[in-house]
């Protein structure tokens, strides 16, 4: 059996100020709503993971500066004992719900030599300045506050087991700013934890779900200070987890007109005017606006290519002339459930050329991609509700 998931003694709010040092992943809010939303807020964690808001607005987010300042604010959480280290190896039971949908799982740490090894499984490339980003903020803190999001295949014993472990009463519940009830539930007992250990360790890979920069960078950390030994992930079966569309926007439509960008879809899709954008219903379905209107796209190639791959090959790289959608700055990507708001909004406004709404990648196509070793295109995945932000850290 496979001993690459482990517990550790996870740092954490104390209860009574967990209100105060909530906050969403760091990658999912830029810095100036960091700014709104920690203002006047000294504990918010915020200030740890974007501590370019507590520097003048001139110095760069990737500066020397704000690594320190990360550390500096960090230090200020434990030295006040806001932040609170347990004293012995713990596992974490971690349930979300957001509207009818929870799903539980458990923070642990994952060793880095499984990650190496292939037995944490990935499906998307990385970029180099956002893993850097990430692995200079793990060495300025000595720690991990940003859990990768990691998944396992269905397991009834592992859900038979967290069943019966959150029917104790949590360490603490909060819900953060979007209403998303997040509830920990802290597991000491030596028994308790082995079973723990005993249903993980009998899967031999485990699968990044959201947060391939965050495990990245947690590995190369590793392999500039051996005693990094393990990355902190959230781990969750795969039936627990919801996968929502994940979309495009484009700035221009690379010189062609509304109609004429029309016509060269044609001979890959029928395209079917629509009274209002909505998300497809259906794989192989894609939804275009541009300003005005909304189309839909249904693909004339009944094959079983993902289609986020479909839009890159027919779209996106020959009409549009985006071939490396890490890097092109005529594309962008919106998540969450509000998606299709912000795109009419961003197309009506001018802002943005068009936008497609993607039906959601199913996770047997991730877990497919996954195992035969193959990468998606980068953002075909959008999890919600995501994992917070300073509810447990792991310190080296």
């Amino acid at each position: 059996m496979n001993q690459f998931i482990t517990p550790f003694k996870g740092l954490h709010p104390k209860p009574e100020y967990v209100n105060d040092v909530i906050a969403p992943p760091y990658d999912v809010v830029t810095r100036a709503e960091a700014k709104v939303l920690a203002k006047n807020r000294p504990n918010h964690f915020l200030h740890v993971t974007h501590a370019e808001i507590d520097l003048p607005d001139e110095v760069d987010e990737y500066a020397d500066a704000v690594y320190q300042q990360a550390d500096k604010n960090f230090q200020a959480l434990l030295q006040k004992n806001i932040l609170v280290q347990d004293n012995r190896d713990c596992f974490y039971v971690y349930q979300l719900q957001q509207g009818t949908h929870v799903q539980t799982g458990v923070l642990a740490k994952v060793s880095c030599t499984a990650y190496e090894k292939g037995l944490v499984r990935k499906h998307e490339l990385t970029r180099p300045d956002k893993v850097l980003d990430r692995r200079k903020h793990i060495e300025a803190l000595r720690a991990q506050v940003s859990p990768t999001l990691l998944t396992c295949k269905k397991d009834a014993a592992l859900t038979a087991l967290l069943a019966e472990l959150i029917e104790a009463e949590p360490l603490f519940a909060v819900n953060d700013a979007q209403g998303v009830q997040h509830r920990i539930w802290r597991i000491q007992d030596p028994v308790r934890v082995g079973k723990i250990s005993n249903c993980f360790n009998q899967h031999a890979v485990i699968y990044i779900a959201d947060g391939h920069h965050r495990n990245e960078a947690a590995y190369q950390a590793y392999t500039r200070h051996p005693e990094y030994r393990d990355c902190l992930a959230g781990i969750f079966p795969e039936d627990e987890l919801s996968i929502l569309g994940y979309h495009r926007m484009v700035k221009t439509l690379n010189g062609e007109t509304q109609k004429s960008f029309i016509d060269k879809l044609k001979p890959n899709f029928t395209i079917s005017l629509l009274d209002e954008l909505n998300y497809p219903e259906r794989k192989g379905d894609i939804m275009l606006y541009l300003k005005g209107q909304a189309y839909l796209l249904r693909s004339l190639d009944a094959d079983t290519q993902m289609d986020v791959d479909k839009l890159s090959d027919l779209i996106l790289s020959p009409i549009l002339s985006i071939v490396d959608i890490r890097k092109d700055k005529n594309i962008t990507f919106v998540g969450g459930k509000d998606a299709r708001d912000t795109i009419k909004t961003q197309v009506d406004s001018g802002n943005w050329a068009a936008g497609f709404l993607m039906y959601p990648t199913s996770m047997q196509e991730l877990l497919y991609t996954a195992d035969a070793n193959q990468i998606m295109p980068p953002k075909s995945t959008w999890f919600e509700p995501k994992l917070a932000d300073g509810l447990v850290s792991y310190l080296f």
